[in-house]
């Protein structure tokens, strides 16, 4: 996982989880 992918997962657990 890089730093872009890792980035955009974060985002989108914040919109699921969030």
């Amino acid at each position: 996982m890089g730093i872009l992918p890792s980035g955009i997962a974060f985002v989108i657990q914040r919109s699921t989880f969030g």
